[in-house]
This record gives structure tokens, sequence and C-alpha cells, in this order.
């Protein structure tokens, strides 16, 4: 099954390092388990 990231996980990605991004992309693709992003940039 392929998973994808959800709407949330894509929003806590925004200003995340580009490298970063990427592999979370890659790895949800290719993972056999599902999983979210549950932080992206914290604010100060």
């Amino acid at each position: 099954m392929a998973y994808r990231l959800g709407k949330k996980s894509k929003k806590r990605l925004v200003g995340v390092h580009h490298d970063l991004v990427r592999v979370v992309k890659r790895a949800i693709k290719i993972t056999d388990i599902d999983f979210m992003v549950l932080e992206g940039v914290r604010k100060r």
C-alpha cells in the first residue's frame, strides 16, 4: 500500500529545510508503516 502525507503534515513542513522535506516525502512513498509529521519549524 502506498501512503501519502496528509494536509496537516504538509502544512507542518512549511519552512523546514528542503533536503529534510525531500527525505520525508521519499520516506512516506517507500515505507510499510504510515506516519505523520508532528512538528515542523518551531516558533520562537
